[in-house]
């Protein structure tokens, strides 16, 4: 892309605040461009643009979104920070499916509806960072996604009408290393089918006050923390020691050996007393031998940070 004017450049660092001021930067973004294509002084040097837009105080609609994405600011923009004042009255709700930025490196949604997250790769190949806020008084519907490049995903605030294929989502995200969470709610699951984790590069993992999580399946061999802070419905949490085998390729592939990781407990509650469960380490058809500690039935876990040695500990004395 042609340098920007300086004018241009200071356009995009101001906030923008409504639906024609947008329109004005999306016109004034292309003509821009195109001047600079006919000026060989503002050809291509070895500085790199960095194109961020913030839309702030009203919502963002629809068609906005659309327009965005046609426009040449849209094919070039890497960081899209969209933070309206909050309306839980007929709020305008936004739907990125099939929506492309190809250069989206992160986006940041603070009070703004959202149908669904749903992000692949076929329109954000780009995609490192998704933090998502209060989307509005409307639940999500689903999550779909499929991002090679993710590094971060924080959900604050967010209801799930649909969580199905959040687990998979998430380990469709082979780079991911921090998973992120404030008050999400519908993850409760099955103890047939729990939550499952597949994450080859997290390192943190936090689901504080996700109340209603209750089953937790997670391979994770760089693990360092996993916060349950206020999960009040957490029940089993399995720490599985081989990838599921229908999870291949190098992006899976992990050479070292496991870390050290703690796991935070503090205030959860326990919906029933029953007999701690745990794994006995044998290998079972889709994942081999898992560490798995039962939360019901702990009280004297309540409140506390396990170590990667206790954990261990508390195994090893339950087996023998």
């Amino acid at each position: 892309m042609p340098r920007l004017s300086a004018s241009m450049r200071a356009e995009l660092r101001k906030p923008i605040k409504s639906s024609p001021e947008l329109r004005q930067v999306i016109a004034r973004f292309e003509d821009d461009v195109a001047e600079a294509a006919r000026d060989a002084k503002r050809q291509r040097t070895d500085d790199e643009e960095t194109i961020t837009l913030r839309f702030e105080e009203n919502q963002l609609s629809q068609s906005d979104l659309v327009a965005l994405a046609a426009s040449a600011l849209g094919r070039h923009l890497q960081h899209l920070h969209i933070r309206p004042e909050y309306e839980d009255v007929k709020p305008h709700i936004l739907d990125f499916d099939g929506i492309s930025f190809p250069q989206l490196k992160s986006l940041e949604l603070d009070s703004q509806a959202i149908r669904a997250l749903h992000f692949t790769a076929a329109y954000t190949p780009l995609l490192e960072v998704i933090d998502i806020e209060a989307p509005c008084a409307v639940s999500v519907c689903y999550v779909r996604l499929d991002l090679p490049l993710l590094k971060t995903l924080w959900l604050k605030r967010v209801t799930l009408s649909c969580s199905d294929w959040f687990g998979d989502s998430i380990s469709r995200c082979p780079r991911l290393e921090c998973l992120g969470g404030y008050k999400i709610w519908g993850l409760a699951t099955t103890k047939s089918k729990p939550l499952r984790l597949v994450c080859p590069a997290i390192k943190h993992i936090c689901f504080w006050r996700a109340d209603d999580l209750n089953y937790l399946k997670i391979w994770a061999p760089k693990l360092e923390e996993l916060d349950l802070t206020g999960a009040f419905d957490i029940d089993t949490v399995q720490l599985m020691i081989r990838r599921p085998k229908d999870f291949s390729g190098p992006e899976y592939e992990v050479f070292e050996g496991p870390t050290k990781y703690c796991v935070n407990l503090s205030s959860t509650r326990y919906g029933y007393p029953t007999e701690p469960k745990f794994d006995d380490g044998s290998d079972s058809e889709d994942d081999g031998g898992n560490e798995e500690f039962r939360l019901s039935g702990q009280p004297d876990l309540a409140g506390n940070l396990l170590t990667h040695e206790r954990c261990r500990r508390i195994i090893r004395r339950e087996r023998f």
